[in-house]
């Protein structure tokens, strides 16, 4: 038993020190240690294999997670982990938003089932209903703007028709 309590425990130490050590040999190294350990284990002790297996892998699962963790401490890795953020407020945005749409009326291009388009004016958009379908030539109001996403509503009849 000797033996694969020793393969194991230096594959796992060679593994986590990979975390430390730029390169891939310590970890490579360490899985073929693991895997002799596994191998050698199992022919020794045909009964408990299975056992050793779990006991390995789940071994090796916790080095891993016990490796990032640490490395996130040390100043190498704090050097992997991004501390700033762009807020929306300082100007940083994934998407154009164009609020201005909000309140306008527009005529539903294609069917919004939910999704679909309207016009505005001669400005095709893609918009999403409010979670109704919405027929193509019916009149709409603007009543949300995500980043890409504009929703609608059906307006109602004697809403005045004020396209853009």
């Amino acid at each position: 038993m000797t033996p694969v309590i020793l393969l194991f425990a230096a594959g796992v130490t060679l593994i986590f020190s990979e975390f430390f050590v730029p390169g891939i040999v310590l970890g490579v190294v360490g899985s073929v240690l693991i895997v002799a350990s596994i191998a050698i284990g199992w022919n020794r002790f045909p009964e408990y294999g299975l056992f050793i297996l779990v006991g390995e892998v789940a071994g090796v699962v916790l080095v891993l997670a016990l490796g990032l963790f640490a490395m996130v401490k040390t100043p190498l890795g704090r050097g992997f982990v991004l501390k700033a953020t762009q807020e929306t407020s300082e100007g940083f945005a994934s998407h154009a938003e164009d609020t201005s749409l909000v309140g306008r009326v527009a005529t539903v291009h294609t069917a919004l089932r939910p999704a679909g388009s309207i016009l505005l004016g001669q400005r095709r958009i893609d918009a999403v209903s409010n979670g109704t379908f919405i027929d193509a030539g019916k009149i709409v109001r603007v009543i949300q703007v995500e980043g890409h996403r504009v929703v609608c509503e059906e307006a109602p009849a004697d809403e005045n028709r004020r396209t853009a």
